[in-house]
């Protein structure tokens, strides 16, 4: 069996048809003159995989990306639409007519058994397990099940057949997280299911994660109301609401949800102060960030390059909402383990945070308090995916270049970081 092949099964499994309706065909957009390149300026790849709490047991490392194969045969490009988006190593994305890719830096590939696959609108994928959701907001799930997290009702049987989440109203977002699956329904009600321990399922219990009562295999009741964006990650989740604010709830190591370091578990849905006019929300495992009507992106929790907002009433365990300064308004904002990047309306990124393996994207591996000068894209960015110390970008001529940990991949080598962006995927034709 290809090793690559097995390692995308753990992200991809089987697909059934989900939604019969197909696209229009898809014409890619003409060239586009590349963007002006900043001196200094250096491209880099991908992030995921978040970070545990300590008092659980260690977490299965993330399997070594396999050694490329120098006589394998790329296949024609497809052309990608959007990202998926989750945390995972996996690079994956949909077609215009709703088809599942993953890819490396040496091919792309859409698996057999996804074949029949159409008309998905949204994808997320995880280490554990992955979810689409069709035009209708028809959200179906597959892979483990350890925790109830594919929302079937049966908890710890896992499978490789797409299947629709049970109880589940229409989806406008849907997020996998780890061993756990958020919703936002075209009503503004966020479901959450799967692991439930820690407060991370909004609904007013602090469970201890070894209990059997902390698994939640049905979507039940909804979480919160009136939320127009979502943000999940393996540790917490945040909602932003109709009025601009956003509230938080599940773990709190590190101020993730905007309350102190040192306060417990939110067990239920709490505002986060100070943080008003928001319009889209991105979380890591240690932060949160988000875009306000005017393009300006505030984050808080962790520290995203050592830099960190404290509230003088708490001393040190009170990190505040703090800007993430960008030459220009921000369109989409995602989050790695401890780091950020945003992406301009204009289509440039600017990074900021942790940089040991070169997830910054700048050629280095120092670490920025402050975004950095524009990643050396050959076009404008359309969409980021945030791994935990890796990031993607698909481009308006659809194509994906990544940097960051294990990026880099050579054929007969073991992947190597990439400290700039690098495409993936065969070259084009």
């Amino acid at each position: 069996m290809n090793p690559r092949r097995t390692i995308q099964a753990i992200f991809v499994g089987s697909f059934a048809i989900v939604g019969a309706a197909c696209d229009p065909p898809h014409v890619p957009p003409p060239p586009l003159p590349p963007l002006p390149r900043v001196a200094g300026n250096s491209a880099a790849p991908d992030a995921v995989e978040p970070g545990a709490r300590p008092s659980r047991p260690s977490r299965p490392s993330r399997p070594s990306r396999p050694v490329a194969q120098p006589n394998a045969v790329p296949l024609p490009r497809p052309v990608i639409v959007s990202l998926a988006h989750g945390s995972t190593t996996a690079t994956c994305g949909l077609t215009a007519d709703g088809s599942v890719y993953c890819f490396d830096a040496m091919v792309f590939e859409r698996e057999p058994d996804a074949k029949n696959l159409r008309g998905a609108k949204i994808l997320t994928v995880s280490l554990r397990h992955s979810c689409v959701a069709d035009a209708a907001g028809i959200a179906s799930c597959w892979g483990q099940n350890g925790t109830g997290q594919l929302g079937d009702g049966k908890p710890v049987q896992n499978r490789d057949t797409i299947l629709p989440v049970q109880g589940l109203p229409a989806v406008t977002d849907i997020q996998a997280a780890w061993e756990r699956t958020c919703a936002l329904t075209k009503a503004g009600d966020v479901h959450c299911w799967g692991d439930r321990s820690w407060g991370k399922a909004g609904d007013g219990t602090l469970i201890d994660e070894n209990r059997s009562e902390a698994i939640k295999a049905l979507p039940g009741a909804r979480t919160v109301g009136g939320a127009i964006a979502i943000a999940v990650s393996s540790e917490h989740t945040c909602a932003v609401l109709s009025d601009g604010s956003v509230t938080c709830w599940g773990g709190n190591l590190n101020g993730e949800t905007g309350a102190p370091r040192a306060h417990p578990p939110g067990a239920r849905p709490a505002k986060v102060a100070n943080v008003r006019g928001v319009v889209a929300i991105a979380a890591g495992s240690l932060s949160t960030c988000v875009i306000d009507a005017a393009g300006a992106v505030q984050c808080w929790g962790g520290r995203l390059g050592k830099q960190t907002s404290v509230d003088p009433r708490f001393g040190n365990a009170h990190p505040l909402p703090r800007a993430f300064p960008l030459p220009g308004p921000a369109a989409q904002v995602v989050v790695g383990s401890e780091l950020a990047c945003a992406r301009l309306r204009d289509g440039h990124v600017h990074c900021s945070g942790q940089n040991d393996a070169g997830a910054l994207g700048d050629g280095t591996t120092t670490d920025r308090d402050t975004p950095g000068n524009a990643l050396a894209l050959p076009e404008p960015a359309i969409d980021l995916m945030a791994s935990h110390d890796s990031v993607c970008a698909l481009t308006s001529r659809g194509r994906v270049f990544c940097w960051g940990k294990d990026r880099l991949v050579k054929p007969t080598e073991r992947a190597d970081d990439a400290l700039v962006p690098v495409e993936v995927g065969p070259p084009e034709s």
